[in-house]
């Protein structure tokens, strides 16, 4: 058995949660070169695989690919062989600690016994713990949910994440089944911060830049917040959370969305493939306008990059100084 109790305390930080196809490593970069307040990012997930271990499996976190923003890459997986492969190319590549997801709420991840669908079998999670830790040879952080059916799965999972050696646990308080429907069960979270030893991130509903003083004010040993969806609708978010003061900056906003579409004109082929990535970013991005329903309708109807970028300066115009 390789188990043994540690509480590793650091300053309060706040993380980019990790969203798959729209917090990768050119969402990161861009931002950064934009915006501030994020002090880490956690990666989309990798998935695992056994034997040798190409740079192009983890070409979303290679430090090359990484240089704006520190990144924890994180690490989807229920074969403790693979998930070893995995997080030692990683370590060898650069990364001292790396994340295993436990909160992916998508059937076809839960179904297969992966992220929060392995939350209802704790001794699951034991014997994948005691596997692989000793055979890595960075540190480990889990991300999960409250768990897959039921937000009381994770009063099981924590006393055995309690003997294991975890940087931190980062809890999203919804069930997977939830999806991002309904509200954070807070009184669970609670529940959980009691019953951890380890390190706690909040997740959750970060939206308004009184949330993180909220939260922080109801759950005082917290030691960070992660904030996903409310960054992606509002860049500024976390400038505001840091600085009441600070105001949105429309030219800004317009000059970060022309750098992030050129850069997906650069790696990504066809409009096609651009336009899809870019129509999942206005999900979000559209909430801070004022016909924000009107504006995303538009966007989700172009099929060519000179529609696309007609819709995009008629969203813009009246904004701009």
């Amino acid at each position: 058995m390789h188990k043994k109790k540690r509480h590793l305390k650091f300053a309060m930080k706040r993380y980019l949660a990790p969203m798959r196809g729209l917090t990768e490593a050119v969402y990161r970069n861009t931002f950064s070169q934009y915006f501030k307040g994020i002090h880490m990012a956690i990666s989309p997930f990798i998935s695992t695989v056994n034997g040798k271990i190409s740079n192009r499996h983890i070409k979303d976190a290679l430090p090359q690919n990484n240089q704006s923003m520190p990144l924890i890459p994180q690490l989807l997986s229920k074969d403790p062989a693979g998930f070893v492969c995995v997080a030692n190319k990683l370590f060898d590549v650069g990364y001292l600690e790396i994340n295993w997801n436990l909160g992916c709420p998508y059937a076809m991840v839960a179904n297969k016994v992966r992220g929060c669908g392995l939350l209802p079998y704790p001794e699951m999670i034991d014997q994948f713990l005691d596997s692989v830790l000793h055979k890595i040879s960075c540190q480990l952080s889990i991300k999960m949910r409250l768990g897959r059916f039921q937000p009381d799965e994770i009063l099981s999972v924590i006393p055995v994440l309690n003997q294991y050696p975890l940087t931190m646990v980062i809890i999203h308080p919804r069930t997977g089944i939830q999806m991002y429907d309904g509200s954070p069960d807070l009184a669970q979270f609670e529940k959980c911060l009691s019953l951890s030893k380890l390190p706690v991130i909040y997740n959750g509903d970060i939206q308004h830049y009184t949330d993180q003083a909220n939260i922080c004010k109801r759950f005082p040993s917290i030691e960070g917040i992660m904030i996903g969806r409310g960054i992606l609708a509002n860049p500024f978010l976390a400038e505001m959370i840091d600085d009441p003061n600070v105001h949105k900056d429309w030219n800004r906003l317009k000059d970060f969305h022309d750098e992030l579409y050129c850069q997906y004109r650069n790696i990504l082929s066809g409009p096609g493939h651009v336009l899809g990535k870019m129509k999942e970013h206005w999900k979000y991005l559209s909430q801070g306008f004022d016909d924000c329903h009107r504006i995303l309708k538009r966007i989700q109807r172009t099929s060519s990059f000179r529609q696309y970028d007609s819709c995009v300066v008629e969203a813009f115009d009246g904004y701009l100084r």
